[in-house]
């Protein structure tokens, strides 16, 4: 089922199901703790053998290590680590981004940054989007502009975009928000899918979560715990080895 049987599905369960959907959201809004960001410096180093890789990680709560204490249990960290390991080369980190960010809220924050030459880009987004209901022509607007934005500043790096989370499977969303949430990020997701075929040096990154277990979750059951990054950080690693 592609982008239009999506969209079906998540108009009509809006419809038949809008007043509970509604008050599901708001009590989730309500209940589901939120969780600081993880503790760390935003920019980082990891030795190795040959000459540094330069990342630079843009996004949302996930990408500021929410759900973890410190940012070397988070993406950034696994991630890092495993690609000096993988490379067998350093790495030099950056990270753009803060808690609740949607894409539109980053355009700001790429416009604002130095132009500075990567080796790659990775991108962790799109629940705030998700959870906000964009549409897929709002998120494909929004994320054509900072996929260009980016390629301004950092030249000719190589931008990933991490899939679109699996929200269908959050254990703190109640039935039948969190299989509408699920339906959304699809939704979402697809577009992203067809951007990048579009061109470019843009990549979507496959990820298989695979059915997530609690402990894959932090205590918020929305984010990931130390071992969801771990997790999280081994596909991408697997998928950009490709």
């Amino acid at each position: 089922m592609r982008i239009h049987g999506h969209t079906l599905l998540f108009w009509l369960a809006l419809l038949l199901l809008g007043p509970l959907l509604l008050w599901q959201g708001r009590q989730a809004k309500k209940t589901i703790p939120r969780l600081p960001e993880a503790a760390g410096d935003t920019a980082g180093h990891v030795a190795g053998e040959g000459g540094p890789l330069r990342v630079l990680f843009v996004g949302e709560s996930t990408a500021v290590g929410v759900g973890v204490t410190h940012r070397d249990e988070s993406l950034v960290g696994h991630f890092s680590r495993g690609l000096a390991q993988q490379r067998r080369r350093a790495v030099h980190w950056r990270l753009l981004g803060h808690n609740g960010a949607t894409v539109a809220e980053l355009l700001p924050k790429i416009a604002a940054m130095p132009a500075e030459a990567c080796d790659l880009v990775l991108l962790a987004i799109g629940a705030n989007d998700a959870k906000a209901l964009r549409s897929p022509r709002q998120w494909r607007a929004d994320l054509r502009a900072l996929v260009q934005a980016l390629q301004h500043k950092t030249g000719r790096a190589r931008i990933c975009i991490s899939a679109m989370p699996p929200m269908g499977q959050f254990p703190a969303l109640p039935q039948p928000l969190r299989w509408l949430m699920g339906v959304q990020a699809r939704r979402l997701d697809l577009v992203t899918q067809a951007l990048c075929r579009a061109g470019g040096e843009v990549r979507h990154v496959v990820v298989d979560f695979g059915l997530f277990r609690p402990e894959l979750f932090a205590s918020d059951g929305f984010h990931p715990s130390g071992a969801g990054y771990a997790r999280w950080a081994a596909c991408l690693q697997r998928t950009l080895e490709t």
